[in-house]
């Protein structure tokens, strides 16, 4: 109410502030556009987060890598976001990751045939020569799709950026980099702490696409980390590490495995609470998905 206070008038009139009401009202507008953005992200990310449970339950059917796929039932039924999940599991799962590629792209390509199908159902209805018409007039009813083809409003599409890519990405803070935890001089090849900061960072995008919905459930009542994350966490690590034996003299315990998924995690979460927060004081914290 303290908005409407500065700028209402009192008994006389006396203490309305044309400034207070002005910078009021440009407040409402840039909330109101940052709502109707966020609004518009979720809608697309809910999309795309039916269409990552879509291929995650394919691949849990199919009985391939069994060990990462139950870790990934586990997930899901605590109702943790897919993507999250995915991002999890990904790490040293090349073959989930070419999976994620080729079920995307055979979503996409479905989906651009049937919106072609469904302009040129309504391109062939709309077409009705009249006495007068011309060639120009109706020009491209009937050839196909337009030049503002479905490939054009691709941002709308489930499968925008649902490739593997979208779970390894680079750079990750120091808050949840290995690089900071075992120091630049380890016996960890390049490539290795490549793979798993680029792991690290991917977890984190993915949380951040749902942030509110990560830290719902994957957080207990007292705030802390599920067991169950931690673990799935840890043993991915782990299966990674033991597959890279050959590459590499470290050889963590899975101790040591779970240590360092807490510590990413907990930098993760942290983050997350951040992004959360910031937007909570815009006023536009949307409801979970």
């Amino acid at each position: 109410m303290a908005g409407f206070e500065s700028f209402a008038p009192g008994e006389g009139g006396e203490s309305y502030d044309p400034a207070a009401f002005e910078r009021f009202k440009e407040r409402l507008k840039k909330n109101s556009a940052v709502i109707a953005a966020l609004v518009k992200s979720e809608k697309k990310q809910k999309k795309k987060e039916d269409t990552l449970l879509q291929i995650l339950l394919m691949l849990i059917q199919s009985n391939q890598k069994r060990g990462v796929m139950l870790l990934a039932t586990r997930l899901l039924a605590e109702n943790i976001p897919a993507s999250f999940v995915l991002a999890l599991i990904i790490l040293g799962n090349e073959d989930i990751q070419r999976e994620i590629d080729h079920q995307a792209q055979l979503l996409l390509e479905k989906e651009k045939d049937e919106a072609a199908a469904t302009q040129q159902a309504q391109a062939q209805e709309s077409f009705a020569p009249r006495m007068g018409t011309t060639p120009a007039d109706y020009q491209g009813a009937l050839g196909g799709p337009s030049e503002q083809s479905y490939s054009s409003s691709s941002e709308d599409s489930p499968t925008d950026s649902l490739c593997a890519e979208d779970f390894r990405r680079s750079s990750p803070p120091s808050e949840f980099s290995l690089v900071s935890q075992l120091g630049h001089n380890s016996a960890l090849p390049l490539k290795m702490r490549g793979d798993i900061d680029s792991w690290c960072w991917g977890v984190f995008e993915a949380g951040s696409s749902v942030p509110f919905k990560v830290l719902e459930t994957t957080l207990d009542k007292e705030g802390h980390i599920k067991g169950i994350v931690t673990d799935a966490a840890a043993n991915v690590l782990d299966d990674y590490l033991a597959s890279m034996e050959s590459e590499s003299s470290l050889r963590m315990a899975y101790d040591g495995c779970r240590a360092f998924a807490e510590f990413m995690l907990k930098g993760v979460m942290r983050r997350l609470k951040e992004q959360v927060e910031s937007q909570r004081q815009l006023g536009e914290a949307p409801d979970a998905l």
